[in-house]
């Protein structure tokens, strides 16, 4: 034993005595300054036991009998119990450490800064917890131990760094265990699973543990390490055990219907603690349910947040004697009355004669009218938590000398449930608070989603637009240079739009923000469509498309522009990982009462332990896929989600790495008698001479004005352009346009600003205005409309489409 344990166990034996002599509370504290002292000293609960039991032998040398033997060994039990607080204390406050690290590790590339205060915060928990902590990599090779998992295995924890968790379980669970430890990262970030494996000593001796594993991922849902929480199990067991023989001595030692009627009241207590948050009108139950059982009245303060004591309730069984109590001071209590007096030692205190009080009105203390309801025995519990003291229980009896040693057990143990439902009615609250905070982080994540759209449509207006010109220019034509430029200009251009619709297509479903607008639509059709589109990309890469679709149409009830999407991934996801030279085989058919699509290629393949894995958000099938001109990884997340909201199903097989890939689609058939669409209803056409409208252009990004008004033009509009809200309403004063066409993120007045003016002005409330924004989210489109814009458009908006929309609104107005 080394010098600190030798003096922490004089110490100790020193307290248990004086406790066993009558010390009392006094004797109790001073348990549990020993135990806050052994933690200070690097103690570990182990060798708080066995300080316990040679104290306690010292302590029975000079008993007589076994039921005086036992009568010792009961109390000193309650002396042990209470050294181990602190460590009950510390290994709360170590969980509680440990939820919120992993709690934080999901956001840890916005918190990061955040997260390292926390963990400096619980860095000495972290050394002091009596349980075995240990961080490891995805093999099970230690990266971090405390001192506990060190005492546990038998090596330091300094030497444990480097070593594999897997040297420390026995050779007949070793394959068990790396198995498991190969299945971790798959298994999903925020469940803990729970493991018994014998572990080995240096010694060579074993022990059964319990190993608390949990997968930590970065922001991308990459599994990137291990954590582990290791108990002697056996230990545990041994002091469950003492406990539960204590237990059983204690109630031999009382009369069975007692303990069964404590327990039922007991019982009772903390059902109506847990019952409701609302923690003031809780204690006023249990003050009600108190009387009847060992109290005549029974009294509750409550220590504000200001320090100040307020009596919250009084209560009595006969209903005329509690409303003569209304008469007690309600205002706040003298800092130097025995009840702030016992409030500031926090433990309980038996009365058997009242206080006296010189000044009740100054005091606000209860005595006097107790007393004259004949009150002769009173107990004051604190109602208090390890930190702080909540409030006071006032419990009074009219017999003398009523309350002996357990009936202010009785009340200190009531008051510690009390404290706990207060002290977690006040978690609750600041959980709510933490609730509200988290969101509006998460409105401040849409609106940044949205804005960060609006930026980068801006940009790309301009530059689609140009391409699109420079492809008709007969200039560029003969020059292969320049056409090759500009069609890969707007290739990467179109590329970058479909990835800032891909991040906000995925809040959009996530948050269950979309809306399907269904219709009879044949499958084919789609697919055939799909295809047309994609297959200048196909042939770019010298691939060969090939088509087997189903004779007859295949009817379903869909989204057309949605499906689009879902086939339109499928298809770029198989000519993205498809070498030069491959094929690529679509097939539709019929099964029972669904229709398939099914999409085979000859690409790179995936393997088995990724297909699970490629529907989900910044995943992909294997590390070739990285090499590959991958994008975000969305597509196939998101066509899972809109497949999942048509009630169908969509999934990946592969024979393997190099062995190419098959995606199947499956959609419920549409129901018969349904009509289907005339086909040639939804054909694209190529945008008409418009009829000749005088169109003004409000938006403070010069190059789209530019561009705008030159398309607009050449189809035959007469445009004007204004820079921000101010001078766009000052201009449609003037001209008094017949069409408006406005931006909403602008600067001195924005859209918003510049629509509630224009309906508020005489000639222009009338005036179609089009909303052409780069925010796209539902909420942005229904907030321009109620704003007053007749109509809303996404940028980059084609051409033709924002004149059709023109022609649209003009003729109604006209």
């Amino acid at each position: 034993m080394t010098g600190t344990s030798q003096e922490i166990a004089h110490q100790y034996l020193s307290g248990l005595l004086q406790y066993l002599a009558g010390g009392g509370e006094a004797a109790l504290q001073s348990a549990y300054e020993v135990g806050r002292k052994a933690i200070a000293d690097g103690v570990g609960g182990l060798e708080m036991l066995a300080i316990h039991q040679k104290s306690l032998a010292v302590a029975l040398r000079n008993t007589r009998t076994a039921k005086e033997s036992a009568q010792l060994g009961e109390r000193a039990a309650n002396f042990f119990a209470e050294s181990l607080s602190p460590f009950e204390m510390a290994l709360r406050g170590f969980r509680e450490a440990n939820d919120q690290l992993s709690r934080n590790l999901a956001d840890v590339r916005t918190a990061h800064q955040a997260l390292e205060t926390e963990r400096r915060r619980y860095r000495d928990l972290f050394d002091f917890a009596p349980d075995g902590y240990l961080v490891t990599d995805l093999e099970g090779r230690i990266e971090e131990a405390n001192r506990a998992a060190g005492v546990l295995i038998g090596i330091p924890a300094a030497s444990l760094t480097g070593t594999r968790l897997l040297q420390f379980v026995v050779e007949e669970s070793r394959e068990l265990f790396a198995t498991r430890l190969k299945q971790l990262p798959q298994d999903d970030a925020n469940r803990v699973q729970d493991w018994e494996f014998d572990i080995l000593v240096r010694t060579g001796d074993r022990f059964p543990a319990t190993l608390g594993v949990r997968v930590v991922r970065n922001a991308s849902g990459l599994a990137v390490g291990l954590r582990w929480l290791l108990r002697d199990v056996t230990e545990r067991k041994r002091m469950e055990e003492e406990r539960a023989q204590l237990l059983v001595r204690e109630q031999v030692a009382r009369a069975q219907s007692e303990a069964a009627r404590r327990f039922a009241f007991l019982a009772e207590i903390g059902n109506l603690l847990v019952a409701s948050l609302d923690s003031e009108t809780t204690l006023g139950d249990v003050a009600r349910r108190i009387v009847p059982y060992f109290a005549d009245w029974c009294l509750v303060y409550l220590v504000e947040p200001d320090d100040r004591i307020r009596l919250l309730c009084t209560v009595h069984q006969d209903s005329a004697k509690t409303d003569a109590a209304s008469l007690l001071s309600r205002g706040p209590v003298n800092p130097v009355s025995t009840i702030a007096r016992v409030l500031s030692l926090g433990h309980a205190e038996t009365f058997s004669a009242l206080p006296e009080t010189a000044n009740e009105a100054v005091a606000g203390e209860p005595f006097d009218f107790l007393r004259e309801q004949g009150i002769q025995s009173l107990i004051l519990a604190p109602i208090r938590t390890h930190q702080r003291v909540l409030g006071l229980l006032v419990l009074g009896a009219v017999e003398p000398d009523q309350y002996q040693h357990d009936h202010m057990a009785l009340a200190e143990d009531i008051a510690r449930r009390c404290a706990l439902a207060v002290d977690n009615a006040q978690l609750y609250h600041a959980m709510t608070v933490e609730r509200d905070k988290a969101a509006e982080a998460n409105r401040a994540k849409d609106e940044f989603l949205g804005i960060l759209g609006h930026e980068l449509r801006n940009p790309l207006v301009p530059i689609l637009g140009w391409a699109r010109n420079f492809r008709k220019s007969s200039a560029l034509a003969g020059d292969p240079a320049l056409s090759q430029g500009v069609e890969a200009l707007e290739r990467n251009a179109r590329n970058i739009l479909r990835l800032a619709d891909d991040c906000l297509d995925l809040v959009r479903i996530s948050e269950r923000k979309v809306n399907l607008e269904k219709e009879p639509l044949d499958l084919n059709q789609t697919v055939r469509g799909s295809i047309e589109t994609l297959r200048p990309l196909a042939e770019e890469k010298g691939l060969q498309l090939v088509t087997r679709l189903c004779p007859s149409g295949l009817w379903v009830l869909g989204d057309r522009t949605r499906l689009e999407q879902v086939i339109n991934n499928l298809l770029i996801n198989a000519i993205k990982y498809t070498e030069p030279g491959g094929q690529i085989s679509i097939r539709s058919s019929t099964i029972s009462d669904e229709h398939e699509i099914e999409i085979q290629d000859t690409g790179i393949g995936i393997a088995p332990e990724f297909l699970g894995q490629i529907f989900q958000p910044f995943r992909r099938g294997s590390k070739e896929w990285l090499t590959s001109d991958a994008g975000l990884g969305l597509g196939l997340a998101i066509a899972r989600k809109i497949v999942e909201l048509h009630g169908g199903t969509i999934w990946a097989e592969s024979p393997g790495l190099g062995r190419g890939s098959t995606f199947h689609l499956r959609l419920g058939a549409a129901p018969s008698g349904i009509p289907a669409p005339d086909s040639g209803s939804v054909a694209r056409r190529e945008p008409v001479q418009a009829i000749s409208l005088r169109v003004l252009l409000i938006d403070d990004h010069k190059d789209i004005t530019d561009l705008m008004k030159m398309e607009l033009e050449a189809l035959g509009y007469t445009v004007l352009t204004a820079a921000d809200g101010q001078v766009g309403l000052d201009t449609a004063i003037r001209e008094v346009p017949d069409i408006i066409v406005s931006d909403v993120k602008m600067p001195r007045m924005d859209g918003f600003q510049l629509i509630e003016n224009l309906r508020r002005t005489p000639g222009l409330a009338s005036v179609p205005v089009i909303a052409l924004t780069g925010f796209g989210m539902k909420r942005d489109v229904e907030a321009v409309l109620t704003a007053g814009y007749s109509a809303h458009l996404n940028k980059p908006a084609d051409i033709s489409e924002l004149s059709d929309l023109i022609q649209k609104l003009a003729a109604q107005c006209g």
